[in-house]
This record gives C-alpha cells, structure tokens and sequence, in this order.
C-alpha cells in the first residue's frame, strides 16, 4: 500500500478543449454557484414563508420536514442519471434542463397557489436538483482552470447558505409587505430563468468520454468511489442536523430565543466564509490527499463542536460550539468533491454521481435520525450521536482516500 504523503500526483481531470467549454471572465467561477443556488430555492421556500402560507392552507411543522425529505430523496435518484446522461448530453445541456424544470417548479405555486402545487413544486425541484448538480460538479472539473477548482468548488457548495438568504429576504418582504408568498416564489422562478439566459455564456462541450481503463481498474475504483460515498452520506447525515435543529438545540442548552437566533445567522455566514477560504487552500495545495486529510480533520472538529453542544451550557461555550461546528466543521463538502474528481479523472460522470448521491442521502438521513433521537431521548444524546457519526465519516474519509490512491498507484 502506497502512502499518501509520498504517492506521486494524481492526474488532473480532464480540460476542455480551447474555445471550447469555457465561460468568460468571473462566470467560469460563479455560474455552477449560481446554477446550486438558484435551484435549493424549491426546497427553502415552505420553511422559510410557513407562516404566510398558512394563510392559505395548513402546513404543519411535519409536513415541511416530508418535503424536505421528498426533495432531497428525489435529488438522490435523479443523481443516478447523471451517469447515462454524461454519455449523451454535454454537462451544459443537462444543467440547462435542470434549470428548466426548476423554473416550471418555482411557477406552479405561484400561478397556482395551492398546497398541492406546494408539494408539486418541491418534487420537482428535487428531480431538478438531482440531475443539474453533478453536472455542474462535471463542468467545474471540465472548464474551470486547475488553480482555480477549490475556489469554484467552494462557491458551489456555499449555494444552498446563498440561497437560505434569498429566501430570508423574500421572508422580510413578505412580513412587512401586502407581497404574498406565491410573489416569493414567482421571484425563484425568475432567478431560475436569469442563470438559464447565463447559461448562453457557455460554449458548447461533448459529452463525456466512457470510463476509461481495464474492467478490473474500473471495478476497483468503483469500489473506492464507494467508500468516499458512504463517508460523505456520513458527514452529511452528522452535519445536516445543524441547520434544522441548532437554534431549538441552543435554547435546550440555556442560549435564549433571540441569542440563538443570531448564532444561527452569524454562523451560517461563517459557514460560507470558511467553505469560500478552504477552496481558495485547496488551490494552493491541489493534492487530493491533503484535501481529504483536511476534511477528515475538519469533520473531527465538527465532532467536538457538537460535543459542545450537547454537553455543553451558558451562552459562552455554545457560541464556541456553534462557530466549530458551523465554521471550521462544515467546510469540508468542496474539499471531498475535488478531491474525488481529482483522484478519479477517467470516471467523471460517475465519481461525482456517487459522491453526489451520498451527500443527498445523508441531508436525507440526518435530521429525521436526528428528530428521533430528540424525541425519544433529548438533544443531549442527539448531538453525541452526531459527533460519533462525525468521527466515522472522517475515518471511512481516509480509508477511501488511501483506496483510491492504490487503484491509481497500483
């Protein structure tokens, strides 16, 4: 077994051909951002307008939980699609059709304004969602140049933050405006249509090559890319509690209603500061096994931070917790979707595909695990649950990291 610290270079995805596959000037960094965060709307909109929605229907706190669910179920499935489509379609196209369907999502409650078009539109934001994501994910890898893919990774995976303060927004709007929640969501629809006419700052790319190499290579890299899909369902079962349950967590810790509020809101922004500034690390130094013991460290981080949380009382150590878990803790999902694409150039589609899938199981998996164990035991034993499963996302981290570096080595 080769050791990580003294593998040779992993070679570099592949780049488009020039001319070809690019976009100009700061798009080629912001348009995959723009893509993740245009799309998340779907599924932020019933949480963040409940209370105006239930002007005209009922929707009770459950019923946003199974939405969010059926979203990130459906993103799971379409996933899988990521892969026969890259034989067919150029990533371009695929996320252009992603962003259709998101459009028509975000249109149907806003012409409609009933609670089936409500379930509708998250439905179809997850399908959206599912098959424009990896592709996005594929363009970064294809077009964005080598010393600038942390960077780009890192505003992608700062959308869905991005697009929690969109919703925020339209949420301030609404409470202090005649503006009406299906006027929200007429304004996603719109965002949706904004980046599709970027998209037009996109040259055309091919679709994806097959995977390339013997059937034994390709069966042992898939095997690995599996290992570092399961530590990132992992991480991200750990680490999608967070945002659902921090502030009611908080105050079950002592924090008040209103100090709990404002950690949530400074640490989310924290939270994108330090996913922007890790990509900006990762440019500097490229080697994917930094970038994955990096993410192995930051997840252990994460565990202490909730180790904090849940063992932890007063306003003063649950505001350190939070800004762990928050800051240094969650900022490793770039890190583990370079890292992959970096270490499993000849598998694209599918590297990005498995690692995808993984992520959106975990967000899946994580806050309804979470709610049960609150609800049977107390956040005590929740936030410990979660540190433990931290700590084993961070150790199947590295275990795929050194079987992926075997695979190229061998």
């Amino acid at each position: 077994m080769t050791d990580s610290r003294t593998a040779p270079e992993v070679d570099a995805p592949p780049a488009a051909p020039s001319g070809g596959g690019r976009l100009r000037g700061a798009g080629v960094l912001l348009f995959p951002a723009a893509v993740a965060t245009a799309l998340s709307l779907s599924v932020l909109v019933p949480g963040a307008l409940a209370f105006d929605i239930q002007g005209d229907f009922g929707l009770r706190a459950g019923e946003i939980g199974a939405l969010v669910a059926l979203f990130y179920l459906l993103s799971s499935l379409f996933t899988q699609a990521a892969m026969p489509l890259a034989g067919r379609l150029s990533p371009t196209t695929t996320v252009r059709w992603g962003l259709v369907l998101g459009g028509v999502a975000l249109a149907l409650p806003a012409v409609l304004g009933t609670k089936v078009s409500l379930v509708a539109m998250v439905a179809t934001g997850g399908i959206a969602n599912g098959l424009a994501t990896p592709a996005a994910n594929m363009l970064i890898a294809l077009t964005v140049p080598p010393h600038r893919r942390g960077l780009a990774f890192g505003l992608r995976v700062s959308a869905v933050p991005a697009s929690a303060a969109l919703t925020a927004c339209g949420a301030w709007v609404v409470a202090h405006s005649d503006v009406e929640w299906r006027g929200v969501a007429a304004v996603g629809a719109g965002v949706c249509l904004l980046v599709l006419a970027a998209s037009a700052l996109v040259a055309r790319t091919g679709p994806l090559p097959p995977p390339s190499g013997t059937r034994q290579d390709l069966r042992t890299g898939i095997a690995a890319l599996r290992v570092l899909s399961l530590g990132g369902l992992l991480a991200a079962t750990a680490c999608a509690t967070l945002s659902p349950f921090l502030v009611e967590g908080l105050i079950a810790g002592g924090a008040t209603p209103g100090s709990a509020a404002l950690l949530l809101g400074v640490s989310a922004w924290i939270g994108v500061a330090a996913r922007i500034s890790t990509g900006l690390v990762a440019d500097r130094i490229p080697s994917p096994s930094f970038q994955l013991h990096s993410a192995a460290t930051m997840l252990l981080i994460c565990a202490v931070g909730m180790v904090g949380l849940g063992l932890g009382s007063g306003t003063g150590v649950l505001a350190a917790a939070t800004l762990l878990t928050f800051g240094i803790g969650w900022a490793w999902p770039g890190l583990l979707q370079q890292a992959t694409l970096t270490l499993h150039p000849r598998q694209l589609a599918r590297a990005t595909s498995y690692v995808q899938l993984g992520t959106y199981v975990g967000a899946l998996l994580g806050p309804l695990g979470f709610g049960f164990l609150v609800e049977l035991f107390d956040f005590r034993t929740a936030w410990l649950a979660a540190a433990a499963t931290a700590v084993g996302a961070a150790f199947i981290i590295v275990v795929g990291l050194r079987a992926s570096l075997r695979r190229e080595t061998a």
